[in-house]
């Protein structure tokens, strides 16, 4: 009896409250469906432009061992110096050596995989 009760007491009555009522309903409604929408085309936007800058980034990197890998291994540490004197990316390979992010076996592995290849 008491559900009733609460159902009577808090249904609208008039005509104009129970159009208030369904349309504010249905607003509420279209503006979760389309925030839904919206999220769900923002998160594959961003993921489609993560996507598109690693393999930017990776094709950047390889390119990068490649032209490494072909000088020969006489004249790798003149032009590492020379780009690191224009104070390109690998000077701040160099800093972060001295900064001892990279353990001294990290670091030498790293020169080893430069030098030997």
């Amino acid at each position: 009896m008491s559900r009733t009760h609460w159902l009577k007491r808090f249904s609208p009555n008039s005509l104009v409250a129970r159009t208030l009522l369904l349309t504010l309903l249905a607003v509420v409604c279209s503006q979760g469906v389309l925030t839904a929408i919206w999220y769900q085309k923002t998160k594959q936007d961003e993921l489609s432009g993560i996507r598109d800058t690693s393999a930017s980034m990776a094709t950047m990197f390889a390119s990068t061992v490649t032209f490494f890998q072909k000088l020969p291994i006489k004249y790798r540490h003149i032009v590492l110096d020379q780009i690191r004197n224009m104070g390109a990316l690998v000077s701040s390979f160099h800093s972060i050596k001295k900064s001892s992010l990279l353990t001294r076996f990290q670091t030498r592995r790293l020169n080893w995989r430069l030098w030997s290849q």
